[in-house]
C-alpha cells in the first residue's frame, strides 16, 4: 500500500530541483499538483522514478524526504525574487552594458550610484515589471585584458 499526502505518495524519495516565485513567470497563481490549491510560491520536486511535480513550497515542506535546509533555501530565494520584482517600480533609467544597471534617477550614460545590478538573462525575464516609461541606454562594451 502506498502512503499518500495529498496526490503524492510519499512512500517515494522526492527531491528539491528547484524553487521559484509564479507571479514572475505568468503573473498569475498555479495549482498546486499535490493539493489543488492556487499558489505563487513553487517547487519543482522530482521522485525517484523521475516523475516531476509542481507543488507549493508548504506541500514540498512536508514531503518527508525533502529536508527542512532545503525548504528554507527555497523560501529564501522566493522572497529575494518578490523583493527584486518590486524595486522593479522605482526604476527610472536602465544603461545596458556587460551587466544591466538600473537607476532610480535620470541617468544618459553608466553612473556609480545604480542600486540594482543583473545579467542580461535576469533582465530579459523581469522586463516586464519596469516602468514603461524607463529610459534605457545601449553602451557598446569593449573587453578589458
Amino acid at each position: 500500500m502506498n502512503a499518500k499526502h495529498g496526490n503524492l505518495d510519499i512512500s517515494k524519495k522526492w527531491v528539491l530541483k528547484k524553487s521559484y516565485y509564479s507571479g514572475a513567470e505568468t503573473m498569475d497563481y498555479i495549482t498546486c499538483e499535490n493539493c489543488g490549491k492556487l499558489i505563487k510560491n513553487i517547487a519543482v520536486v522530482e521522485n525517484e522514478t523521475g516523475e516531476i511535480r509542481h507543488i507549493g513550497i508548504d506541500c514540498a515542506a512536508t514531503l518527508t524526504n525533502i529536508s527542512p535546509d532545503a525548504i528554507g533555501q527555497a523560501k529564501k530565494l522566493i522572497n529575494r525574487e518578490i523583493r527584486f520584482i518590486k524595486s522593479l517600480k522605482d526604476v527610472k533609467s536602465i544603461v545596458i552594458g556587460g551587466s544591466i544597471w538600473f537607476y532610480k534617477s535620470i541617468v544618459t550614460e553608466w553612473q556609480h550610484y545604480w542600486f540594482l545590478r543583473c545579467n542580461h538573462e535576469s533582465y530579459n525575464k523581469y522586463m516586464r515589471y519596469i516602468p514603461k516609461d524607463a529610459v534605457i541606454i545601449n553602451e557598446k562594451t569593449e573587453a578589458i585584458l
